[in-house]
């Protein structure tokens, strides 16, 4: 993801849940991003509990892909958690059954660590190419989308 200050690669995850794109706040100021606007927001969570109305800044970003073949620019709003601790994908067959299609998954190191943008269905839609795989050590559908793109 670039900056004003500096690249930084970000923890990413989908959320078919979600109205918005949301971006951790900590990583506006990282990377000196400025808010284009700020947006009145309440939030509605799992369970039926609201949040009160909310000021968040919006920003727009770049988010690319760690190969470089691949870049997005989308509107994000600040949040100042998404979420915390979410273990990386463990190492297991399903790996090697992803690069032999040529998809290659990035975070499946030993990281515990928080969220840093939340790819809401505002975006994803844009992102995915309609192409699906059938992983056979897990029996899993994977939706393809362009930050997996083929090499």
């Amino acid at each position: 993801m670039e900056g004003k200050n500096c690249s930084l690669t970000v923890r990413a995850i989908y959320d078919s849940g979600s109205q918005k794109s949301y971006i951790r706040k900590e990583i506006t100021s990282v990377l000196g991003l400025a808010p284009f606007r700020q947006q009145l927001l309440s939030h509605a969570l799992f369970g039926g509990e609201r949040i009160n109305d909310e000021l968040h800044n919006v920003y727009t970003i770049e988010l690319g892909s760690l190969d470089g073949n691949f870049t997005c620019n989308f509107d994000v709003v600040d949040q100042d958690i998404i979420c915390n601790d979410i273990p990386s994908v463990p190492y297991g067959p399903w790996i090697d059954e992803l690069k032999s299609m040529n998809i290659q998954m990035f975070d499946i190191e030993d990281n515990l660590g928080p969220i840093d943008i939340l790819i809401g269905a505002d975006v994803a839609g844009r992102l995915f190419t309609g192409k699906r795989r059938v992983l056979s050590s897990s029996h899993r559908i994977l939706p393809r989308m362009d930050y997996y793109r083929e090499n």
